[in-house]
């Protein structure tokens, strides 16, 4: 389809397919159709081009622009984990304490009652992996 605005890919943190906006901005075609509904306005309210109709114009593409933003952060948070991709580039403890807070929120929820349970990665930390990790530091070498 040629005026596509969603793309499909994957939480990166549960792995769930989902589809997220491309863009945050607003499309060239919604700006045309923007300016061509504000001329029709201002024909309508002032019968004829009116220099009004650029405050028209104005409110509109802000307010287009706003929610277009909003519609794209809304779609970077994923509905089966929560896992919110913005928050974690900026603050990866944050990310982590919103992710349990609305697992917990899930289980209380019936409607999450028959949606698959998110497959979240669990780490382990052996006595080996310590080891390996202490010896790795202690073989630097400055001689490339």
């Amino acid at each position: 389809m040629i005026f596509q605005q969603r793309r499909e890919c994957f939480c990166a943190f549960c792995k769930t397919p989902r589809k997220v906006y491309k863009s945050k901005y607003l499309s060239v075609i919604s700006i045309l159709g923007f300016i061509g509904l504000s001329l029709l306005l201002s024909e309508v309210l002032w019968q004829t081009l009116d220099p009004r109709g650029l405050v028209i114009l104005g409110i509109m593409l802000l307010v287009g622009e706003l929610f277009s933003q909003a519609k794209w952060r809304q779609s970077m948070i994923c509905q089966n984990c929560g896992f919110d991709l913005i928050l974690f580039k900026k603050s990866p403890e944050k990310a982590g304490v919103r992710i349990k807070e609305f697992l917990e929120l899930r289980s209380e929820r019936p409607e999450f009652l028959l949606k698959r349970s998110p497959q979240i990665p669990k780490q382990t930390v052996t006595q080996q992996s310590i080891q390996e990790s202490k010896q790795k530091g202690t073989k630097l070498s400055l001689h490339g």
